[in-house]
């Protein structure tokens, strides 16, 4: 059974002492947990088991997306035109971690610069690719195996190490093995830097930055592709073949 948040959206004239208006509140195990630090209901699923429960009105609090922004015209002193800030959980963020309350809610870039006398442009994540390698960066396969860059060798570019080495004309340029088909186990899955000059000829994990992991897809059933959507509509989904 999936946990999820609700909030209390009409008090309905009772419950006073075990919600709050405009409240969020968890429910786990099947159970909203109350203002009392009780544990009401029994396997609440969903937003309508909820609403079923009890005579207060709640709905789904559904989080919202993080992601990263650039100020492209300032006209207050809480913002630098060219400096980046990130929004999370509907509130812009700078670097230090200070809240800006007044873009609460802010959802996506168009919401920010509505609710703005400041302008916004989206940053766009840069994908690493085959061309970001360079000599003395460690890579893990998803086979689990540890081999270094080395770029410009006599034999060309290479992936070397003690159980696997190829060369790095096999890699697409978005790290994955050509030779084998889908999901190989030369196909690059994290990418380190050693912090010091030291850590060249050895790889230990403490000593190496993480610079990039490959993002792999959520995979679920249809029972559980049916539960999660219907979580987020707040009534019964049924997924139907096409």
């Amino acid at each position: 059974m999936e946990d999820f948040k609700v909030k209390c959206v009409d008090l309905q004239g009772i419950n006073e002492d075990y919600y709050t208006l405009n409240k969020v509140y968890e429910v786990k195990g099947g159970q909203i947990l109350a203002n009392v630090g009780l544990s009401l209901g029994e396997n609440l699923e969903n937003i309508e088991d909820v609403n079923r429960f009890s005579a207060s009105r709640f709905e789904l609090v559904v989080d919202k997306p993080s992601f990263k922004v650039r100020c492209v015209k300032s006209v207050s002193k809480w913002f630098v035109t060219g400096k980046e800030y990130e929004v999370v959980g509907g509130f812009l963020k700078d670097e230090t971690g200070t809240n800006y309350n007044c873009y609460g809610g802010c959802d996506s870039l168009e919401t920010l610069n509505r609710c703005s006398f400041n302008q916004f442009e989206l940053v766009e994540e840069k994908m690493f690719s085959k061309s970001d390698l360079k000599t003395g960066m460690r890579v893990e396969t998803r086979g689990g195996y540890e081999c270094m860059v080395l770029i410009g060798t006599p034999t060309g570019d290479t992936i070397t190490g003690e159980d696997m080495w190829f060369g790095m004309q096999e890699l697409t340029e978005d790290l994955k093995y050509k030779s084998y088909g889908k999901n190989s186990d030369c196909d690059i899955m994290k990418v380190y830097n050693p912090n010091c000059n030291r850590e060249y000829h050895h790889f230990t994990p403490t000593e190496h930055n993480l610079v990039w992991e490959r993002t792999l897809p959520l995979t679920m059933t249809i029972s559980e592709a049916q539960s999660e959507l219907s979580k987020l509509k707040g009534k019964e989904v049924q997924i139907t073949k096409e």
